[in-house]
């Protein structure tokens, strides 16, 4: 959407994460869930209307996108400092990551109108959570404006 074009414009990396499990990677995940996230998964697929076309795509096992991936490496050799999280669901791998990567020394911004889950109470008490000690939270026009961007 436009925050990825907005960093692309700038050359700042745009990073999708992919939920992919097996049962021998799933971990706590398949003791949680009676279903995983295959490869084959139709939900494991990132929508199309997103342009990963510039992007780097990582899969992941976790609901922490930095655990055990290539992420953590790739923003630290690309001199990162803040991350802008993005991305479903709002309550799991949001949240998980954002907080795992204001542990890393990360500085973290979630816009409330760019993550989603199953239903606004589980999305706003994440957001109550992460503003309460791990992140910034905004809307992707005020992420876009403090940018110098156009909003969508």
């Amino acid at each position: 959407g436009s925050l990825s074009r907005a960093f692309t414009s700038r050359g700042l990396p745009v990073i999708f994460t992919r939920h992919v499990n097996t049962q021998q990677n799933a971990g706590s995940l398949g003791r949680w869930w009676s279903d995983l996230i295959r490869a084959e998964d139709p939900l494991s697929a990132l929508t199309s209307r997103l342009d990963t076309s510039s992007a780097m795509v990582i899969e992941k096992q976790q609901y922490d996108a930095l655990y055990d991936t290539k992420l953590q490496r790739v923003l630290r050799e690309s001199a990162t400092e803040r991350v802008v999280i993005t991305g479903v669901a709002t309550h799991l791998c949001c949240e998980t990551t954002a907080r795992s990567a204001f542990v890393n020394g990360f500085q973290v911004t979630v816009p409330f109108d760019a993550t989603a889950t199953y239903d606004d109470s589980h999305h706003m008490a994440s957001l109550l959570n992460l503003a309460h000690g791990f992140a910034t939270i905004t809307s992707v026009q005020a992420l876009l404006e403090a940018m110098g961007a156009e909003g969508p």
